[in-house]
């Protein structure tokens, strides 16, 4: 079974223009969601994405996830183009210690989050998440069926 990437696009694309991709595929550009200002996710929402803790994330990322051949691993990458919590008026609120994905049956953490900056000023954040074992694959797509019910996202398998 070749791996493939799946593309979460932004609360605002409709979910027909959602796609399968081959590995091979580049990422689609959108919008910088702090220039977009998408509505603020909250903690009663059933799933939402945090880098610092106690302040949801409103930006939607693009999600490509690979999976090993018998099932057992996978990763999935977050890209990120300008999340909020990258802006001057969030560092009061806190340290960004990780990538928190959080829903109603818990926390999925990792540390695993680096930047790219264009011009001196971070830009592109991608979070990697390393699911280790098929109960892991299992609570991930738990949680992005959640996270795309919450934030308006289809959902197509390959």
């Amino acid at each position: 079974m070749p791996a493939i990437v799946l593309l979460l696009a932004a609360a605002l694309v409709p979910a027909a223009a959602l796609r399968v991709l081959p590995a091979t595929a580049r990422p689609v550009v959108r919008p910088h969601c702090a220039a977009t200002m998408m509505a603020e996710a909250t903690p009663a929402a059933a799933a939402y994405i945090e880098f610092i803790v106690g302040v949801p994330e409103p930006c939607v990322p693009d999600v490509s996830l690979t999976r090993s051949r018998d099932g057992t691993t996978g990763v999935a990458t977050f890209t990120f183009d300008n999340p909020t919590f990258l802006q001057a008026s969030t560092t009061a609120l806190g340290d960004t210690t990780g990538m928190y994905l959080k829903d109603s049956e818990g926390t999925v953490k990792t540390s695993e989050v680096t930047a790219t900056f264009t011009n001196g000023k971070p830009r592109i954040v991608k979070g990697v998440v390393v699911l280790k074992s098929s109960d892991e694959w299992d609570r991930f797509m738990r949680f992005m069926e959640r996270y795309a019910k919450a934030n308006g996202l289809g959902f197509s398998k390959a």
